[in-house]
């Protein structure tokens, strides 16, 4: 399975983070509110619950129970796992890290995912004031 980095997240100690090419998920079993259920997640989800664990000195199953108590009743608890995962994630990121990771530059993201630039596919979303002068 090739992965491929994808944009470095905020200050030099930070992973990189990466995209595989072809997903798969991993399934495992947590404890939810006392409950044993089995939870099918992306790897980077994950390591993302296991990070955020150890920043919050508890466990992935805490977590999963915080989520699975306050998720909306039509939700998966899946679906609410990633949400939670990328809210929290927001609430962190700063303008300050937005910058060091060059968010807002298309083209510096694509350089350090290896895209070509001749590969037009990207530009189309990117605005006029945004492109390079020699384009």
């Amino acid at each position: 399975m090739d992965i491929l980095p994808l944009a470095t997240l905020a200050g030099s100690s930070a992973r990189p983070l990466q995209i595989q090419k072809s997903s798969s998920l991993i399934s495992r079993n947590i404890s939810v509110q006392g409950h044993r259920t089995s939870v099918r997640l992306e790897p980077e989800m994950w390591q993302a619950l296991k990070d955020i664990s150890r920043r919050e000195n508890c466990s992935i199953h805490a977590i999963c129970s915080l989520v699975a108590a306050r998720k909306r009743m039509l939700s998966s608890l899946t679906a609410a796992i990633r949400v939670y995962v990328m809210l929290y994630y927001r609430a962190a990121a700063t303008e300050e890290g937005h910058q060091r990771a060059s968010h807002g530059n298309l083209h510096a993201v694509l350089t350090r995912c290896g895209v070509e630039r001749a590969n037009n596919n990207f530009d189309s979303g990117i605005a006029p004031n945004q492109r390079d002068d020699n384009e």
